[in-house]
């Protein structure tokens, strides 16, 4: 979903490849990473493999086994996202704003092209419409659950059960037994 991206020029000062592609990946509301011998560059919360192909959601369901906790989010959800670009002919600094209503987020990282403002405006807003909520569960070991995966809950309470996109899984093997941590938020409400 990420292959048409196309800049004339990027800089990279004083930061090494994988922070320089971390740095695009945010602008992109992309994930950048190094898995093997492959580096990958994949859109957030669509729950893909780097083929393209759609990863089923792993079926989780509350038990007693199950400890987890939902933080959903109080406070106002940005509803708008302002950046800005430098106008290289006239010389003044421009503002793109994505979204409708306030409060506004404005975006500290000025943009060379008008484009690379909406679009970084853009992802910063998609960002938003997935974060506001958060999951977290502590199960048995589940080893089908990876980051960027999805999970559909089971028989939480409303707001909890259904569909998340998994930001974080941790395996654990102790003394008492495999454990899987996953941390998760809303999928990314553009994803099929």
């Amino acid at each position: 979903s990420l292959k048409d991206i196309h800049y004339d020029h990027l800089d990279q000062t004083a930061e090494s490849d994988l922070t320089f592609l971390i740095r695009l990946a945010k602008d992109h509301d992309a994930l950048a990473t190094v898995k093997g011998d492959a580096l990958l560059f994949l859109a957030r919360g669509e729950g893909k493999t780097a083929s393209g192909l759609a990863l089923l959601p792993v079926p989780v369901h509350r038990t007693g086994q199950i400890s987890w906790s939902l933080t959903l989010a109080t406070r106002e959800a940005w509803k708008s996202v302002e950046a800005t670009w430098k106008d290289e002919t006239t010389g003044k600094v421009r503002i793109v704003t994505e979204g409708d209503g306030t409060p506004v987020k404005k975006l500290r990282h000025s943009h060379k092209t008008e484009a690379e403002a909406r679009a970084a405006a853009n992802s910063a807003l998609r960002e938003i419409a997935r974060g506001n909520d958060r999951l977290s569960i502590t199960m048995p070991g589940t080893p089908a659950i990876a980051a960027e995966g999805r999970i559909l809950a089971i028989g939480f309470r409303p707001g909890a059960a259904g569909l998340w996109s998994i930001t974080s899984a941790r395996h654990e093997i102790t003394s008492t037994g495999f454990t899987t941590t996953i941390e998760a938020e809303k999928p990314n409400p553009d994803a099929p």
